[in-house]
């Protein structure tokens, strides 16, 4: 199993950011190489699922993302979720603390690659999960400004 991990400064409190990520109908406008909204059951909260296709290292696939935990409080949060694809196995956490006026997001990214596509990848996916990633939070802190 391969690991990134990435930190980012959003300049707004823990609960704007956690607000903005915790909608999974926002999710396809920030997250990197989502095609369009995806298909969403539940509100955010653990046990919410939402299918999207993304397009990540040249190719289109539907990736399932499954809300294990979402909390927040003043000084801060976590959010941990589950998501599949034909080839990755991925649990992400990204914790939020408050920093001055604003939210450090510390986001770690566990992949394991599966099926064939995925051992093709293998040797790629580090790179490609790394940029993937830089691009996602740039996005999100657009978003946040």
């Amino acid at each position: 199993m391969g690991t990134v991990s990435k930190s980012f400064f959003y300049p707004v409190k823990p609960g704007q950011v956690h607000a903005i990520h915790d909608d999974p109908c926002l999710w396809y406008t920030w997250l990197d190489g989502a095609q369009g909204p995806g298909e969403v059951t539940g509100d955010g909260s653990a046990g919410t699922t939402c299918v999207l296709r993304l397009k990540a290292g040249g190719l289109t696939q539907a990736y399932r993302i499954e809300v294990e935990e979402s909390t927040i409080d003043d000084s801060g949060g976590r959010w941990v979720g589950a998501v599949s694809s034909p080839s990755l196995r991925i649990r992400e956490t990204r914790t939020y603390t408050a920093e001055g006026s604003g939210t450090r997001e510390i986001w770690d990214f566990h992949y394991e690659p599966v099926g064939f596509l995925g051992l093709l990848l293998r040797p790629f996916l580090g790179r490609i999960v790394a940029r993937s990633m830089d691009r996602t939070g740039h996005n999100l802190q657009a978003l946040c400004r």
